[in-house]
């Protein structure tokens, strides 16, 4: 087979392989963003000022992880734990939320119970927050 036959023939396998592959994303893409929905739609939303105790509450099969944002307020973040309450009083590891969605907790069990801790940025702030579970 002549060099320039064999290029051509190559590069028409590999821009079917790349059109194939790039139809075929969107499927994944789809199911990822109605499990996002879905795990939202579900979102509580609670008002506090200054210091935040959430719960205990129990995970859903909503989602996998616990998820939170401010949705309103004073604050330009707050600083969030998680404790799993019937393992320990103490918490996981801390973390900034801010008005997105931020993963406070990943590869949670259904049926976990956990409580949310938090502090706000500022003295006499009140934040409502959204938390996905």
């Amino acid at each position: 087979m002549p060099a320039v036959s064999a290029r051509r023939t190559l590069t028409a396998l590999l821009t079917t392989s790349v059109a194939t592959a790039a139809f075929l994303v969107p499927a994944g893409g789809a199911e990822a963003a109605g499990t996002a929905t879905s795990c939202y739609g579900g979102a509580k939303q609670t008002k506090f000022t200054n210091v935040l105790t959430y719960g205990p509450v129990t995970t859903t099969s909503r989602c996998t992880d616990i998820n939170m944002r401010i949705v309103s307020g004073d604050s330009e973040w707050i600083e969030v734990c998680v404790v799993f309450v019937k393992h320990t009083s103490k918490c996981n590891y801390t973390t900034i939320v801010r008005r997105s969605w931020k993963t406070i907790a990943t590869d949670v069990l259904d049926g976990t119970s956990f409580q949310v801790l938090g502090k706000a940025d500022g003295e006499g702030a009140t934040n409502t927050v959204e938390i996905a579970y």
